[in-house]
């Protein structure tokens, strides 16, 4: 006998024909609640989101600058103005960035700490969603130093001619 048919010779004498697998399948799926089905669409869906999201392809993206910079070519014989607007096209998933762009902020995906520059091992991780959403470069992370000496350079950068007369200092 073939798989998926089934043998009718049964049926004569009186008895029920077998069921084939395929068959035992489809009732099987025809018992499935209809709130079972929904559910299984969801868990489903929301996998295959999940698999997308963590391709390379969406990675890089989601991952990148989405500055404008605006470059602009004058005619002088012709009087005509050209304005050209066009993406930063830094992708930070691979590693690429602007130094000049405020959205790049000087660093792709992580960066050094921001605080004491990097002094204290800590890496900071971007904030894509903010980095886009204000168009400047936002970082999490913390600062590993000690909180006096963070404080420190926070007195110290809020006024740069201080900063100077502690590098003069020590220089003594």
């Amino acid at each position: 006998r073939e798989a998926g048919i089934m043998d009718l010779s049964d049926d004569a004498a009186g008895s029920q024909p077998q069921s084939t697998s395929w068959e035992v399948e489809f009732t099987a799926c025809r018992r499935i609640s209809v709130e079972a089905y929904a559910q299984q669409s969801r868990d489903y869906t929301k996998q295959a989101i999940q698999d997308l999201q963590r391709t390379p392809e969406y990675l890089a993206h989601v991952h990148r600058c989405s500055t404008y910079k605006i470059s602009c070519s004058f005619f002088f014989f012709w009087s005509f103005v050209n304005l050209m607007t066009c993406r930063c096209h830094s992708v930070w998933y691979h590693h690429e960035f602007e130094p000049e762009c405020p959205e790049c902020g000087g660093s792709a995906m992580t960066r050094p700490c921001l605080l004491c520059q990097g002094r204290c091992g800590a890496v900071w991780e971007r904030d894509t969603s903010m980095s886009n959403a204000f168009q400047l470069a936002h970082w999490n992370g913390d600062c590993k130093l000690p909180a006096q000496d963070r404080a420190e350079l926070r007195y110290l950068a809020s006024d740069p001619s201080l900063n100077n007369l502690s590098e003069e200092f020590q220089g003594l």
